[in-house]
């Protein structure tokens, strides 16, 4: 763990570094050209980056590789698929300007954990994955029942300007419906129109927090959640993502053969006063 981000070490074709975890990653794994030595004569797009590590809106050229090898991901070993994607995120590892991590390989989206159910513990700093039944169900029981504080169901959207389905859901902070990204690779972000803003502190929705804002009177369909964002910016349109301003919360049970993610037992204290 690094702050708001979980990394899992690994390698490429034996060139050892850290993928960041992102589920707002429509692909198996992303790479990152700036520190691998890819090849970049296969051009596929140009495009521009998500909310992750608050670099939105950055052009993003991608490049296709069908010549790697193996990954290590954590102490699992991979035959590389036949096309892999890169591209240039010099601009996380920089760290004399603001990066995160100096040795990111790239990427670990969703679609690698299709097949299973995770929980993340961003207070343990913690990855646990299970097998799934036919049925969708984790092999081996884990979660207890008892400490289940709401789950979230999400849908799918196709992301038209970089391919793959994301995970959004409905949630309602004062009366106000907003749909948010589940995007466990961004602290976090809410983009609001001068108007909704207003309305937001009219019902005493913001609370100004040491590193941010804490978001009061949220809920999912009635079930009140503790939210909050570290970047509140104005916009043409409302939006909200929900990465480590939800999640480092609760823990969390991704299960995308479900569509759901469910929050157990809040971990920290604090937030909204009365």
């Amino acid at each position: 763990m690094t702050g708001a981000y979980l990394f899992i070490e690994g390698a490429v074709d034996g060139l050892a570094g850290a993928f960041l975890l992102d589920t707002g990653t429509p692909y198996p794994v992303f790479l990152n050209n700036a520190l691998l030595p890819l090849a970049l004569d296969h051009y596929v797009a140009t495009g521009r980056s998500g909310a992750s590590t608050g670099n939105a809106g950055r052009e993003q050229v991608v490049y296709a590789h069908s010549t790697l090898k193996e990954l290590r991901i954590s102490d699992q070993r991979f035959t590389a698929p036949g096309v892999l994607l890169s591209s240039n995120f010099g601009y996380i590892a920089d760290m004399d300007n603001g990066g995160i991590r100096p040795d990111l390989l790239g990427f670990v989206g969703l679609p690698m954990l299709y097949a299973h159910e995770f929980v993340l513990d961003y207070s343990a700093s913690t990855l646990d994955v299970y097998r799934l039944d036919e049925q969708g169900n984790a092999l081996i029981p884990h979660a207890d029942d008892a400490k289940v504080i709401a789950t979230l169901a999400f849908h799918r959207h196709r992301d038209a300007t970089i391919g793959g389905h994301l995970p959004f859901v409905d949630i309602n902070i004062a009366g106000m419906p907003f749909v948010g990204l589940l995007d466990n690779g961004t602290p976090g972000e809410l983009a609001l129109t001068a108007k909704t803003k207003s309305l937001l502190e009219a019902r005493q929705a913001l609370q100004k927090a040491p590193n941010g804002w804490h978001l009061c009177h949220t809920n999912y369909r009635g079930i009140p959640l503790r939210l909050d964002t570290p970047t509140l910016r104005i916009s043409e349109h409302d939006s909200i993502s929900l990465g480590h301003n939800l999640l480092r919360h609760y823990r969390s049970v991704w299960n995308y053969a479900k569509q759901t993610v469910t929050l157990l037992a809040d971990t920290t204290s604090g937030g909204c006063t009365p």
